[in-house]
């Protein structure tokens, strides 16, 4: 199942309300929540309440033998994934996408991590938070207002 991704053109107001509903509906003047379909078809599973994910989990694993072959992996993993989608997307998602995918493949960018475990004994999860850190703050210090 493909959900749709948050960089394509979402429905507006009037698309998401041009279907009423119907009168036996209406006549109980419900407060309507209008969104975005996920998926065609029905549903049915349990409903479960999701919460935030705290990154001090994952730098709290303790470095192991295998860091360096899961980022490997991990790597050539994501950049098969974005590749894909490049090739199913354009517009606005495919220049993002594009900007992902040269990212991961930069050598400095998994150099860096790659040096975080070795010369930090950093796990490999500290080491990307790390990473993710230093890169979030060299874009943020951008003059491009689109990078920042």
């Amino acid at each position: 199942m493909r959900f749709i991704d948050s960089d394509s053109i979402q429905p507006t107001q009037a698309e998401l309300t041009a279907h009423p509903l119907p009168r036996s509906l209406s006549r109980l003047n419900p407060d309507l929540l209008y969104g975005n379909v996920l998926a065609s078809g029905v549903g049915v599973g349990t409903l479960t309440l999701l919460q935030s994910d705290s990154l001090d989990s994952y730098r709290a694993i303790p470095a192991s033998a295998q860091d360096y072959t899961r980022l490997e992996h991990s790597l050539a993993t994501l950049a098969e994934q974005l590749n894909q989608q490049l090739r199913e997307r354009d517009g606005e998602s495919k220049t993002i996408l594009s900007a992902h995918l040269s990212l991961i493949q930069d050598d400095e960018f998994a150099g860096n991590i790659r040096r975080l475990m070795a010369e930090q004994h950093q796990g490999l999860g500290a080491a990307i938070i790390s990473n993710m850190e230093q890169v979030c703050a060299k874009l943020s210090a951008s003059a491009s207002d689109y990078l920042r």
